[in-house]
């Protein structure tokens, strides 16, 4: 299937050509203490560091590299009493078929889907499903490539009620699921994982068990593993945007040498964006964005 052949709205992976993506402006951005599994001394720390302006330039930043790079950008209407709605990747995931809208578990997001059930209705973009059962959040989901899904659960966001309908769904379908658990700290699983190509991943070995390293190489018959050390998890350097064509989108931070260079040495290019306010708050580049069409390899079915 050709790219001008391809439904407008839709992606069966992560990691084909990003056409267009959904974002929203930092305007209500604030740092979220709900949002971290950190200490009271390290919440007082990341508070003082906070700096809204700061973040309104790097999301601008972020912007331009994805407008560079010809994807399209859709602004969803920030919500003022959503302060972390900026993460657009946890309040809808994109699937062949439309939209699934997400059941979100934090308070402190439930009214996000507002502002993306509004958008898609007034942009024709389908919606293919919303989550009823437990809460599911799009940072734990990964349409990893066309005919397998992964989904993540630790309880903290996602649910394993919310990530068996998402199963079920895909499932009927034809596609075939595996269903992660991880460590609550992590709050999503693209913190641990993030696919960079049909073959290439990116694991945080230091924090999944060898076990389930193995049950996610071998299903996704991921042929090259970029290791990510719990370091760099937890400020968000392994949290990649694939646009396709072997290049991704990075957060700038001393800790991402060893991810860029392991990239590199694979063919990858890495586009340096800083991202160190939306990190303080536990996002980065795969968070702070939802792609509504990718390149797609066949028909939905």
């Amino acid at each position: 299937m050709t790219t001008s052949d391809a439904p407008r709205w839709g992606a069966d992976s992560e990691t084909a050509p990003l056409r267009e993506v959904l974002l929203c402006a930092p305007d209500y951005f604030v740092w979220t203490p709900e949002g971290n599994t950190v200490s009271k001394e390290v919440a007082a720390d990341r508070a003082k560091a906070f700096d809204l302006d700061r973040a309104k330039r790097e999301h601008r930043d972020l912007e331009a590299v994805l407008a560079r790079e010809g994807v399209t950008i859709r602004r969803l209407a920030p919500i003022a009493s959503q302060a972390s709605q900026t993460f657009t990747r946890d309040s809808s995931v994109m699937t062949p078929w439309g939209a699934v809208i997400c059941q979100m578990r934090a308070d402190f997001r439930r009214g996000e889907y507002a502002a993306v059930i509004d958008y898609f209705q007034g942009n024709g973009v389908p919606i293919w499903k919303m989550i009823t059962d437990g809460s599911l959040e799009g940072g734990d989901v990964h349409v990893a490539k066309p005919g397998q899904l992964l989904v993540g659960f630790s309880g903290t966001r996602t649910t394993e009620a919310g990530a068996l309908q998402l199963k079920e769904w895909f499932g009927a379908k034809g596609w075939s699921t595996r269903l992660i658990y991880f460590d609550p700290h992590f709050l999503h699983l693209d913190l641990l994982f993030c696919m960079v190509s049909d073959d290439t991943a990116i694991l945080c070995t230091d924090v999944l068990a060898p076990e389930k390293v193995d049950e996610i190489v071998n299903f996704l018959a991921i042929r090259n593993v970029v290791r990510s050390t719990y370091r760099q998890a937890i400020n968000l350097v392994g949290n990649v945007l694939s646009l396709g064509n072997r290049k991704v989108v990075i957060h700038k931070h001393p800790e991402n040498a060893g991810i860029v260079k392991q990239l590199a040495a694979l063919g990858f290019t890495a586009i340096e964006v800083d991202l160190s306010m939306f990190v303080l708050d536990g996002g980065g580049p795969h968070c702070l964005t939802m792609g509504l069409r990718r390149d797609m390899s066949a028909a939905p079915g």
